[in-house]
């Protein structure tokens, strides 16, 4: 599942048949390529309650449900918003820079990161960026500013 499908998507508690709000950002451990939770729909600058992966019941087509309203306001600190992954740079552990993150491919079950979404560069005029996925376990490490790849493991040619 592309993780931007999720955007909007109303959180419900089943107990209660209560919308808690919309889903605003995902959350993501990085260390362990994993959907942490999701960040509600909420203020201007600091957004909404959080609600964390393991109080995710199931993911429908219109709404993620949750046991009950408790689940909205989980603590998520230390954890990834998607919105800070989008733009950092992917580069190879053979030093080409590959292009920038765009998106994630998860498990709707698990939650497990299946492939990083990266733009391409832009090689010419008139050309749109290509989108490929990298997938989760060929990810050396998640920095600030860059994400490092092995090239080879994720099936990547040496630009010629």
């Amino acid at each position: 599942m592309i993780a931007d499908e999720l955007r909007g998507l109303a959180i419900v508690s089943v107990t209660q048949a209560q919308k808690l709000g919309a889903i605003d950002d995902i959350l993501i451990d990085t260390q362990q390529h994993q959907v942490a939770g999701f960040l509600l729909q909420g203020g201007l600058f600091h957004g909404g309650p959080a609600v964390a992966w393991s109080d995710v019941r199931t993911i429908g087509i219109d709404a993620v449900m949750v046991d009950d309203s408790s689940a909205a306001g989980a603590n998520v600190a230390g954890q990834t918003r998607l919105a800070q992954l989008r733009g950092r740079k992917v580069v190879s552990n053979t030093g080409e820079l590959i292009g920038t993150i765009v998106s994630i491919d998860f498990d709707p079950v698990s939650g497990a990161i299946v492939s990083y979404i990266v733009a391409g560069l832009d090689r010419g005029v008139f050309r749109a960026p290509s989108q490929f996925n990298v997938p989760a376990a060929t990810v050396s490490a998640i920095g600030a500013d860059l994400i490092t790849i092995d090239a080879q493991a994720a099936g990547l040619k040496a630009a010629q």
